[in-house]
């Protein structure tokens, strides 16, 4: 999967465009939970979901790494956003 972020620069945004790949445990509910990521040729596993929630579009997970960052990350049952 692509991901594109953006950054604002000066006066305008610049969108930048990588590769997120999301490995993920389902639980018994079929719930994917995120495990590992992979940021371009970076990859990192998941230490703690510190938190996750839920809207009618999309699930939310803030999780910390073994890298000692926390990302949060947003999966629409098809793809992986980080935010």
């Amino acid at each position: 999967m692509l991901l594109e972020t953006c950054h604002w620069v000066g006066r305008g945004w610049i969108f930048i465009e990588m590769e997120i790949i999301v490995t993920c445990y389902a639980g018994y509910r079929g719930e994917e939970t995120p495990k590992s990521m992979r940021i371009g040729d970076r990859e990192t596993k998941v230490r703690s979901v510190k938190s996750n929630w839920q809207t009618p579009d999309y699930r939310y997970f803030e999780v910390l790494c073994d890298d000692g960052k926390t990302y949060r990350l947003r999966h629409d049952g098809n793809k992986w956003a980080l935010l």
